[in-house]
């Protein structure tokens, strides 16, 4: 069995809240096998990146979507969804192109998280992140790990950095 150290959940300056650029977000990804990059509904944070053909590193372009009940990560495009729809229909989109999708923080309260307003979109989607690593504190990460197990989803964890320091 061979390990991947992933991080699925990275910001760059694309985003309306990221501080580091494409280069920077690479380079502090060194120790990592693969980054996605998840800038907040555009992908041009992700196409910079497979631009820069970081050797040693596999980069998967994504995208944070603004649903109406909140945040989807999605991975495997470039192509930008439509923020603002119901994320069952994002969901849905998502899936016809090919793409993962990835319910991020989906119990945390000021961070847009999708299992408070549409619990079956937690069922709906390709994995939920149980582990995020900007709310340590609190109980948001243990509700998405509990809830994960207990419908058999898959789970994934990401640093959701939106300052390189802050990537793996």
């Amino acid at each position: 069995m061979v390990l991947l150290k992933c991080d699925l959940h990275v910001h760059t300056n694309a985003s309306r809240d990221g501080e580091s650029s494409v280069e920077a977000v690479l380079a502090a990804a060194t120790g990592l096998d693969a980054v996605a990059i998840t800038d907040h509904d555009t992908t041009e944070g992700s196409i910079c990146a497979l631009a820069a053909q970081n050797p040693g590193i596999l980069i998967i372009p994504g995208i944070e979507v603004s649903t109406k009940q909140g945040h989807l990560l999605v991975l495997g495009t470039t192509q930008v969804l439509t923020p603002k729809q119901d994320v069952l229909t994002t969901i849905a989109e998502a899936k016809a192109l090919g793409a993962v999708t990835i319910v991020p923080h989906p119990f945390h309260r000021w961070r847009h998280g999708v299992g408070l307003r549409c619990k079956e979109a937690l069922l709906a989607a390709d994995a939920v992140e149980a582990l995020n690593s900007r709310y340590i504190i609190g109980t948001a990460n243990q509700k998405a790990a509990k809830m994960a197990k207990k419908y058999g989803r898959p789970v994934t964890a990401g640093s959701d950095a939106h300052n390189c320091k802050f990537v793996g």
